[in-house]
């Protein structure tokens, strides 16, 4: 009888965009298979009515079908699809809400998976049914809808997976480095110094992180870069270049090594009309009189847009390295002038020979 409800429910309420009357309650409906989309978890739970779903997280895959709920107790980088027609039930889990819950309790310290699956007991779904009833009564929606999801809370934390959403109110060590990368993810860092933050040793900070995340700290920051990227690429398009700096990407190398690690594309975008172009844009002189080009060459990479202050000889639309000064000749590498010094020892070499020959024998 409650599934029925909660099905028919959500098939009523249900809208496109997937909102609702209910502040941080959503609806989400899809009549087919959908492609798999980068988004941001959030720390949500998700019920669903109908259908199936899958998450990807790091190295991890988590699938749930109708009458199986899932808790996401730290805002990751994933990649989700539904299998099918689905139907389903989405609530924000408010930290500053679950801590207050857990004013009494012990501060919680262990480590949990970020991301966690398991089956709706009855007393959740009935908390749930009685919100969504909400949604047809607007006069008794200000009043009962906190309470109702007051006592959704309090069936998670009594829950099986109470642990993981505890978490997202009276958090530990990881997520504390968690939400430093989450801030501060442009910026470069190194491994010990997260561990420092966490007051931790770096093999147990890497072995946490791994379990929370199901990702090394390097691959969650190149994960959030990207995810970034996008959804700052969907309001600007063309401007590529600035859209790399501000997440974190100061050349070429990293911008490709880790486009290629997380999503296995090149670092390139879609501008207008189709246009593809680099994420990166040139590296700063490098000697006086030239610029300094990528290992690709401006000729071969033709994705590269030229850049204020580039030389754009034939009009284009390539960058182009500026003639070097005969005043300042770039200064050969020791390779080059250790081939010109045998090269010299063998004119020498061939030259007294021929000396010798000429002379004939005494």
């Amino acid at each position: 009888m409650l599934q029925d409800e909660f099905r028919e429910l959500l098939a009523r309420h249900a809208r496109p965009d997937s909102s609702t009357a209910i502040e941080g309650v959503r609806i989400c409906r899809t009549d087919r298979a959908t492609a798999p989309e980068a988004a941001m978890s959030g720390t949500v739970l998700a019920i669903v009515a109908q259908g199936g779903k899958r998450l990807a997280m790091g190295d991890r895959l988590h699938d749930y079908g109708a009458g199986q709920y899932l808790v996401a107790s730290v805002d990751l980088p994933v990649m989700g699809h539904a299998t099918g027609p689905a139907l389903a039930f989405g609530m924000t889990l408010e930290p500053a809400e679950i801590a207050r819950m857990l004013a009494h309790k012990p501060r919680n310290t262990t480590a949990r998976p970020g991301i966690a699956v398991s089956d709706a007991t009855d007393e959740l779904l009935d908390a749930v049914v009685r919100l969504l009833r909400l949604l047809g009564r607007p006069r008794d929606r200000a009043a009962l809808a906190p309470l109702y999801k007051r006592e959704i809370l309090w069936r998670l934390l009594t829950g099986e997976q109470g642990d993981a959403v505890r978490q997202i109110g009276a958090g530990n060590r990881v997520t504390r480095a968690v939400r430093w990368i989450r801030e501060n993810y442009p910026r470069p860092f190194r491994v010990a110094e997260l561990a420092e933050l966490a007051d931790m040793s770096v093999p147990a900070f890497h072995r946490n992180f791994r379990l929370v995340t199901a990702m090394t700290p390097i691959q969650f920051q190149k994960n959030i870069r990207l995810q970034s990227a996008r959804l700052l690429l969907a309001n600007r398009p063309v401007d590529v270049t600035s859209v790399g700096y501000r997440v974190g990407y100061d050349s070429r190398p990293s911008s490709a090594g880790s486009t290629g690690a997380c999503s296995a594309r090149r670092p390139a975008r879609i501008g207008q009309a189709g246009e593809r172009i680099s994420l990166v844009r040139r590296p700063r002189p490098c000697f006086p009189g030239t610029h300094g080009i990528s290992k690709a060459g401006p000729d071969r990479d033709r994705r590269q847009r030229v850049l204020p202050g580039h030389d754009d000889v034939r009009g284009d639309g390539q960058s182009r390295p500026r003639r070097v000064d005969p005043d300042h000749p770039p200064r050969p590498g020791r390779g080059r002038q250790l081939r010109r010094h045998r090269r010299r020892l063998l004119l020498r070499r061939v030259g007294g020979d021929r000396r010798q020959g000429a002379q004939g024998p005494s």
